[in-house]
């Protein structure tokens, strides 16, 4: 029996904003990076919503979450 990932608990259960953004910073706070493919994973968004969601996180000053860039691809990190 395959156990299931805290993301299939998370997308059974509808979460906040406020909620949504305690998950991605639990989740930096245990990883360097999270990628908007991870964050999908987790919330159960498409890209597009959580890329817009992230980007929301980051342009208000108050989150610890800030953008760098590894080449192309856009990462999200704590400050």
């Amino acid at each position: 029996v395959r156990s299931r990932g805290l993301g299939d608990v998370y997308k059974r259960q509808r979460l906040s904003k406020k909620d949504r953004l305690e998950m991605a910073l639990a989740y930096l706070r245990n990883n360097k990076t999270l990628t908007v493919s991870k964050y999908c994973k987790m919330t159960g968004m498409n890209s597009t919503m959580a890329e817009a969601e992230l980007d929301a996180f980051v342009a208000n000053k108050k989150n610890p979450i800030r953008i760098v860039f590894n080449g192309k691809k856009k990462l999200y990190v704590l400050a």
